[in-house]
């Protein structure tokens, strides 16, 4: 922490060499957790996270209690959230953790939903995601994944739909099999 805010990098490599984090630990990740409620991530001197304090918060998520998390800063909770090394018991429970950073935020971040497998919540929770979005406000990749969801959802009500036949405006081109005939 000390070469963080002396912003020494070299300090910084040569202590996490002869003091690893110890993840086992849950005083270290309190630690972590009390630290990272007074950094400000954009203003770091050089990348410290891409494979410490995040992997280990995200790694132990289900077993931290939720109010320390939710006092963290919210670009804090973001990386969280997007680490690679994110466990979750289910995608519902993110969807109501991050229902809950937003609980009386009216500047609700919509790149926070785009976190979710949306075709992995339930079918009350996707009901909640669609009603919690504001149309106007729906982002590329928001929608792109709900394109998705909604695409997956109408084939899995359709198991044995084929190919539909070509509309007005389009040509069906039948391929021989012929290697000759490829486009």
């Amino acid at each position: 922490i000390l070469a963080i805010f002396l912003c020494n990098e070299e300090m910084y490599k040569e202590i996490d060499k002869l003091y690893p984090s110890n993840t086992e630990n849950k005083t270290n990740i309190d630690l972590i957790l009390q630290f990272l409620q007074y950094l400000n991530i954009d203003a770091l001197p050089f990348p410290i996270f891409h494979d410490s304090f995040f992997d280990i918060i995200s790694g132990h998520f289900t077993s931290i209690e939720e109010t320390k998390l939710l006092k963290l800063p919210k670009s804090i909770l973001y990386s969280i959230i997007s680490n690679t090394h994110l466990t979750i018991t289910s995608m519902d429970c993110l969807f109501d953790f991050i229902t809950k950073i937003f609980k009386n935020d009216e500047n609700e971040d919509k790149s926070f939903y785009e976190l979710l497998n949306i075709c992995d919540l339930s079918e009350n929770k996707f009901k909640e995601l669609i009603e919690t979005i504001d149309p106007e406000e729906i982002t590329l990749t928001l929608w792109s994944k709900l394109k998705n969801c909604f695409y997956y959802n109408f084939l899995k009500n359709r198991p044995n739909q084929t190919f539909s036949e070509p509309s007005k405006n389009e040509k069906k081109i039948e391929w021989d099999n012929n290697s000759n005939n490829r486009f």
